[in-house]
């Protein structure tokens, strides 16, 4: 909803406005020093940094001293010395050839034994060589025998849901396409029929012969007319309706009159009138509605009018 401003409210605004800023000097920024003593005083005693300096060193492997500025002071060159003080071995480590183990000793471990062309296909045995493994064959399964499953046992267990047995189903009597009347057994199936004569249909309640019927009425039942279906055609569905107990407190527009004219007996709540007079209930043009007590205004006419420029300089001095 739109709001307007009312003199008032200009008025309070620019007061607001004047609390939060200050007034423009011609020539000038900032109307106040907000440069501090404080900070002043920091800014001066600033002063450029000299990093101290040391002795160059060229690349290598150095045993470095740090100062408390975390700047290496000095470094002297790493001898061989201070490498083996660290448990370093100072000659090449060798290793040996590994022993391959037999039925009463162990091997020993070591360098693996070098291959020989052609060995591609080898492997490492534990007695130390390069060996080819032993083949290991399997014959297909038999009844009595087990074995490697063959691809047509496989297509055939892939072909059975899990779960599946053997199952036989019984044999019954087969009839053909008919209106029967049926016995089923124990299983669900159906284990005897009987064709279905006349006076089963008639036993259950149904007629003998057609059944007719007329056109209803409006107090006997029928058929609906073609002139009934248009009609009827014609409506929209129900919820498009109002009922009648949705019209109640409704307002009725009931005419203009002189507020002195407003009826005092007969009124129904939602009656509307148009007063053509100024009155208590506001100016000419208002509104009124009975409320089951008593006419209540629901809104009369009333004029906003802008402010000027004129209006606006002599409030914003």
């Amino acid at each position: 909803m739109s709001k307007f401003l009312d003199e008032n409210g200009l008025t309070y605004l620019w007061s607001k406005i004047k609390g939060r800023f200050v007034e423009q000097v011609s020539g000038k920024g900032l109307s106040t020093n907000d440069y501090t003593t404080e900070e002043k005083n920091k800014l001066a005693s600033l002063r450029n940094y000299t990093h101290p300096s040391y002795t160059p060193r060229d690349n290598g492997l150095y045993k470095i001293t740090v100062d408390n500025k975390g700047h290496v002071s000095n470094a002297t060159l790493v001898a061989k010395s201070d490498i083996t003080a660290l448990g370093i071995p100072k000659q090449d480590t060798t290793y040996s050839d590994m022993t391959g183990a037999t039925a009463t000793n162990d091997g020993t471990h070591g360098l693996v034994p070098k291959p020989l062309k052609g060995d591609q296909s080898k492997f490492l045995c534990a007695n130390g060589t390069w060996t080819t493994p032993h083949d290991t064959t399997y014959s297909l399964v038999t009844t009595t025998t087990n074995g490697l499953m063959s691809a047509t046992d496989k297509v055939k267990l892939n072909g059975i849901e899990t779960g599946a047995n053997k199952y036989i189903h019984p044999s019954y009597t087969s009839h053909t396409n008919g209106f029967y009347k049926v016995t089923v057994d124990s299983l669900g199936h159906v284990s005897a029929t009987t064709n279905v004569a006349k006076s089963d249909i008639t036993a259950l309640g149904i007629p003998a012969q057609d059944t007719t019927y007329s056109d209803a009425t409006q107090t006997v039942h029928g058929l609906m007319s073609t002139t009934d279906k248009k009609k009827l055609d014609g409506f929209l569905s129900a919820s498009s309706y109002a009922l009648k107990t949705d019209l109640t407190g409704l307002y009725k527009y009931k005419g203009s009159i002189a507020s002195a004219s407003l009826p005092t007996t007969g009124q129904v709540v939602g009656d509307t009138y148009n007063l053509t007079d100024a009155s208590k209930y506001g100016p000419a043009g208002t509104n009124v509605a009975w409320t089951g007590e008593d006419w209540d205004a629901l809104g009369g006419l009333f004029v906003i009018n802008s402010l000027s420029n004129d209006d606006i300089d002599t409030i914003c001095k």
